[in-house]
């Protein structure tokens, strides 16, 4: 029995029974770039949030962020693994056989300075 003053959540029927859901991007996207990410495993559902399973972590996420996955049950669901965010590799710069980075010559500032082949 509702009483004055707490509200009742309602959570769509296709969400209580789903096993797998999309949950929405709060990044701005790229162009052609799906809103949702997923799907992810539901771990335990509540009232308001749910329990998912994130790559190898468990994290709770509202259900105003979800969209109910349809998953074909034939074939073996791919679960999608968050981005990897470590810092990329260093890149170590290559330089030619004709210029080597004892001849290059440089401003105060940094610039390179080209000298003209018919000046040499």
């Amino acid at each position: 029995m509702p009483t004055h003053g707490i509200p009742r959540s309602s959570v769509p029927n296709d969400l209580r029974t789903a096993n797998f859901v999309f949950v929405q991007r709060n990044t701005r996207r790229k162009p052609l770039q799906s809103p949702y990410d997923g799907p992810y495993e539901i771990i335990h559902p509540e009232d308001k949030s749910f329990q998912l399973l994130i790559g190898r972590r468990q994290d709770i996420v509202s259900i105003d962020r979800f969209k109910s996955a349809y998953l074909d049950i034939d074939s073996p669901v791919q679960v999608d693994q968050p981005p990897n965010r470590s810092r990329p590799k260093q890149i170590t710069p290559t330089f030619d056989k004709e210029q080597s980075p004892k001849s290059r010559v440089t401003t105060r500032t940094g610039r390179a300075i080209k000298t003209s082949s018919r000046f040499q």
